[in-house]
């Protein structure tokens, strides 16, 4: 997850791109099984949160972006990162696509 101060138009310009990725590339919905997501997310600060995720989930698809504890501008998912005990945050080794 990215707190980045963007301008709105940003967002929206990112969010009409990715659109139009699904729509014309035939990209399939990433909705496969979200247990080791649901288990990254297993923090202290947002325990509960990813809990009460699953229960509902259990019952049926339930977006990720209805959970306020996670509405940042953006959220990698997919993505191995790593701690930086000197800087206190997360890092990626790897390019974020």
């Amino acid at each position: 997850m990215a707190d980045i101060n963007l301008p709105a138009q940003a967002y929206q310009m990112m969010a009409a791109d990715l659109q139009a990725i699904v729509k014309n590339e035939s990209v399939p919905e990433g909705l496969g099984d979200q247990t080791e997501l649901l288990y990254k997310m297993l923090t202290s600060s947002v325990k509960r949160v990813a809990k009460d995720y699953e229960q509902k989930s259990l019952q049926g698809y339930v977006s990720l972006s209805t959970l306020q504890a996670l509405a940042l501008p953006l959220v990698f998912s997919n993505t191995n990162l790593k701690w930086s005990q000197k800087y206190k945050s997360f890092y990626s080794e790897a390019r974020l696509a």
